[in-house]
């Protein structure tokens, strides 16, 4: 009786892993949804940390668009930042990101083989 509650209990926790790998996939995916997201991904990897004035006067967009954006950036792990003085340095978390890239594939392989 316990045996199988452990199993059980191993078992939900394996599920709400992949639950929780979907979940970031379905993040990065939704950051690479948008142009403007993926051109601050694009000058970010380009010419490393910038903060957000540099940002909106290189790409051309306003403030309060740009702090929409990086916000889902930074959740899907795609963008950090850090503080440098009175400014905000945005730069790509290029590991984490591609990690969280990494997650699309687990899921799709494991929605593939639950067809077949």
């Amino acid at each position: 009786m316990e045996e199988n509650l452990v199993v059980e209990m191993k078992q939900r926790i394996e599920e709400l892993k992949v639950d929780l790998n979907f979940r970031e996939a379905i993040r990065a995916n939704k950051a690479l949804a948008s142009p403007t997201r993926l051109s601050i991904l694009t000058l970010l990897n380009a010419r490393g940390p910038l903060t957000s004035t540099e940002i909106t006067q290189i790409i051309g967009i306003r403030q309060s668009t740009l702090s929409r954006h990086m916000s889902m950036l930074k959740s899907a792990g795609a963008v950090v930042e850090r503080k440098d003085g009175k400014s905000i340095l945005y730069s790509f978390d290029d590991l984490s990101f591609v990690q969280a890239l990494g997650y699309t594939r687990a899921a799709i392989d494991l929605m593939g083989s639950e067809i077949n």
